[in-house]
């Protein structure tokens, strides 16, 4: 399935962080591929933590920066035969810059911010879910005195050995 939007912009990001190593053109359809990927991946390491992919109106600027970076260090590495070390050392803080703040996002480190400066809450899809949450509780509930087995477990049980 194809992106409706990406997180950042092959014109306004990605070659301006390209220009900055090289004089290099880079074709849309390239860079729009790398793009992709970036966003991707992003999309990949944030989802055990936010709904993705976040819309275009409301995704943090952060993802503009962390996908720029991923981008333009694909573009440098893959599609750059000859590459001096200036090149190779800014195209490797590019990927170090993107990996680190998508790490800090994904442990929660770091809070994502939308295009207002809110904090985006992440997902409440965690915690523990209790198969017996319907069941009145067995022990060490209450009063010792009261404590007994719900009949309907019983019952369910029983009907699972069947």
């Amino acid at each position: 399935m194809a992106r409706t939007h990406n997180y950042c912009d092959i014109d306004t990001d990605v070659r301006v962080l390209i220009s900055l190593v090289t004089d290099w053109v880079v074709d849309d359809d390239v860079g729009q591929y790398f793009i992709d990927r970036a966003d991707n991946y992003i999309d990949s390491r944030l989802a055990i933590r936010y709904s993705v992919p976040f819309k275009q109106t409301t995704a943090p600027p952060i993802l503009t920066d962390i996908s720029a970076n991923l981008a333009a260090y694909g573009i440098i590495k893959r599609l750059k035969i000859e590459t001096n070390e200036n090149e190779q050392d800014y195209a490797r803080t590019f990927y170090n810059d993107g990996m680190r703040m998508l790490k800090e996002l994904r442990e929660g480190t770091t809070d994502i911010l939308d295009t207002s400066g809110n904090i985006i809450y992440p997902l409440s899809q965690t915690g523990i879910i209790s198969s017996t949450s319907m069941y009145q509780p067995i022990f060490n509930e209450g009063d010792p005195v009261n404590w007994g087995i719900s009949s309907d477990k019983i019952r369910d049980e029983n009907y699972r050995y069947s």
